[in-house]
């Protein structure tokens, strides 16, 4: 399966570098800042000679969300992993690629943890999206 990209999406290609010499330099650009604290200083408007930057309307850092849920399986702290598809693929292929690739991710996953597929919503989603008589 391969994922998509949406013209929406913002994509950053490598620049490349510069072999000067004997040396090779990286070559930067100013398509992303080489911090996340330098977005703030990013302008975003300038009007009548004033210019907006990132830090007038927002305020961006290295950071995450709270933890708003807690999952446990038979009482010990787990991780729910839902997969949602996207409407470019059939469900079942989704479920038969997914299914084709846990022996390889539970191979690369540490021997002291364990993946358990809880549930398996192919079945229920093929029914539903049946004609009913």
């Amino acid at each position: 399966m391969q994922a998509l990209s949406s013209r929406n999406d913002n994509l950053i290609l490598p620049t490349g570098t510069e072999k000067i010499g004997d040396r090779e330099y990286l070559v930067g650009s100013n398509s992303s800042p080489p911090s996340i604290a330098e977005l703030n200083e990013m302008p975003i408007r300038s009007l009548n000679g004033s210019i907006t930057r990132m830090r007038d309307v927002a305020w961006i850092h290295d950071g995450y969300e709270p933890q708003t849920s807690f999952v446990r399986e038979n009482g010990k702290p787990s991780v729910f992993l839902t997969v949602i598809k996207n409407g470019v693929f059939s469900t079942i292929t989704v479920v038969n690629d997914i299914k084709k690739a846990l022996p390889r991710i539970k191979a690369g996953l540490p021997s002291a943890l364990t993946m358990i597929p809880l549930f398996d919503v192919v079945q229920e989603a093929i029914t539903a999206a049946l004609p009913r008589s």
